[in-house]
């Protein structure tokens, strides 16, 4: 379960209805209890209202910005702008194609931003073509 403070994720939902009508994307960095600490947005490299790719270089400096504080990044998120958060086909390959989905304990996260007044949030595990539903708990 990944442990998310209301104000990291009321600045998720920000940079989702920011980046609209794009999909926005960025990562999570949690300590070892899987409290999260810090949010990353990334730029979309595809700049698809369908897809979202993060680069290298942004992908390596969410990676040291997180060891430096001696977290560790837990979660790649991104927005659906008009849909469910649910993963798509290409979600789930590209999950299965990430070096993230080598650790068991990494979680992908999608936001519903079909109606930016009511924003919709979920965690999934995603491994061997398949996801699972996991826990969010958001914190004050």
């Amino acid at each position: 379960m990944l442990i998310i403070p209301r104000r990291i994720v009321d600045a998720m939902f920000a940079h989702g209805i920011k980046e609209k009508p794009l999909e926005c994307c960025g990562f999570l960095g949690a300590n070892a209890a899987r409290e999260v600490k810090v949010m990353i947005p990334a730029y979309n490299c595809d700049q698809s209202t369908m897809t979202f790719s993060v680069g290298p270089k942004a992908t390596e400096y969410a990676y040291r910005r997180c060891e430096e504080k001696g977290l560790e990044v837990v979660c790649i998120f991104h927005s659906h702008t008009e849909s469910s958060p649910v993963p798509s086909i290409a979600d789930v390959v590209q999950a299965e194609n990430s070096i993230a989905s080598l650790d068991p304990d990494f979680r992908w996260i999608i936001m519903g931003l079909r109606d930016p007044q009511n924003p919709l949030m979920k965690a999934y595990k995603i491994a061997n073509r398949n996801y699972e539903e996991t826990e969010i708990r958001i914190v004050d």
